[in-house]
């Protein structure tokens, strides 16, 4: 099939439907059984939908990623906008880099995401989660989200890049939208987020300039390219990126994992019965509800996926959230089970854009479950809301409280 071809199917996938906030499962599943490579009029792209033609995308050096800088300086122009804040945390976001840029970029965060052993994180890591998760024991309905999923990610990257705790609240107030712009917003979304964007980067190059050498933010600073104020500049949209993503997609990773504890009957016994379930909890939830949805890339020369021509400079979408739950790799893909090893997913990407911060988040999933079972059993008192993205996915609110 050609785009032509394309052109003449029925529409049967809005990409900014409101239902894929909270639960776009029926959508995907609707697309990958009848038309698993669809043409989508509205993105003028390819949206992919099954995990074989998937990994052969991520894996194939004729797809780039989309840079997305471009397209919103673009949005700018016409709009007579100055996004330029806003367009340097996209330039820095290893998910749009392509080429010498991102091998460079990658290397810097490599060594400062290694610099400290896991173990040695770990052990920071439950003493955040322990602090953070007593009050739910001794109160009666609170959000878990605002106590404890949204800032436990914060601060660990705040403790690997060196940025005080005292600024982990200013900086989740600034950045809570910022992915929103992963997605095509409305003008008056751009403007307030580069606003807010405005004033963090503010922030983290003040404290870019008294780090210390050898901290995280030093790191990102002595690797970023030119000199001056536009090499502090560089590095503190690095370092935006660094703890924002690395902390975004993490804490959709615990809200999901405490809305099962609260909602799943029996779920916290089989963990406490067999504690090696909860490395595979973390694994399901991370396959489940993969917090990146979807990503972008643009074909650099003319190639066949499943059956399908893409053209050189078509565009293609890539739905993470669909593929993790394909049936044709996971049996009983919509379910957890705790009792078997699954077979690989794109929670986390594949090839050169591999997710760096794998490992952490993992880790932190673990400590988070962990930190919860020691508390009396939860259930939820309310209805849990949903960042309003469709690129990234995670709970906003998440009303809990100790179960009688």
């Amino acid at each position: 099939m050609s785009r032509a071809d394309a052109s003449t199917v029925p529409r049967r996938f809005d990409p900014f439907a409101e239902s894929l906030v909270a639960a776009p499962w029926d959508a995907y599943r609707r697309l990958r059984e009848e038309e698993p490579i669809h043409w989508s009029p509205e993105l003028r792209a390819w949206v992919l939908t099954r995990m074989t033609d998937i990994q052969a995308v991520l894996a194939d050096d004729r797809f780039d990623a989309v840079r997305t800088a471009e397209i919103l300086a673009e949005v700018g122009r016409r709009a007579g906008r100055d996004y330029r804040p806003l367009i340097r945390f996209l330039d820095a976001a290893l998910f749009f880099k392509v080429g010498a840029d991102h091998g460079r970029d990658r290397r810097t965060l490599a060594t400062v995401m290694n610099q400290i052993r896991l173990s040695a994180l770990e052990r920071t890591a439950a003493e955040i989660a322990r602090d953070l998760a007593a009050p739910i024991g001794d109160s009666g309905i609170v959000d878990a989200v605002a106590l404890f999923a949204d800032p436990f990610p914060q601060r660990m990257m705040a403790s690997i890049l060196g940025i005080p705790a005292s600024d982990v609240p200013r900086l989740g107030a600034l950045l809570g939208e910022l992915t929103l712009v992963f997605d095509p917003a409305a003008l008056a979304t751009y403007d307030r987020v580069n606003r807010q964007t405005i004033e963090a980067l503010a922030l983290l190059e003040r404290r870019i300039v008294e780090s210390p050498a050898g901290s995280g933010l030093r790191l990102i600073h002595d690797g970023a390219a030119g000199s001056g104020q536009e090499k502090r500049e560089q590095a503190a949209a690095t370092a935006l990126f660094a703890y924002r993503v690395g902390a975004e997609t993490t804490i959709g990773l615990i809200g999901a994992l405490v809305h099962q504890l609260a909602a799943q009957a029996g779920l916290r016994e089989r963990l406490l019965e067999d504690p090696q379930r909860i490395d595979r909890l973390v694994a399901e939830m991370l396959r489940l509800e993969s917090n990146v949805q979807r990503v972008g890339r643009i074909a650099t020369a003319p190639a066949t996926i499943g059956g399908v021509a893409i053209g050189r400079g078509d565009r293609l979408l890539l739905l993470l959230g669909a593929a993790n739950r394909d049936p044709a790799h996971f049996p009983g893909p919509d379910a957890i089970d705790l009792d078997v090893h699954r077979a690989a997913d794109l929670a986390f990407g594949q090839g050169k854009h591999f997710c760096l911060g794998a490992s952490l988040a993992r880790m932190e999933g673990r400590v988070a479950v962990e930190a919860m079972l020691a508390l009396p059993p939860i259930a939820l008192a309310g209805a849990p809301q949903w960042f309003r993205g469709r690129t990234i996915r995670r709970l906003t609110a998440l009303p809990i409280r100790t179960a009688r």
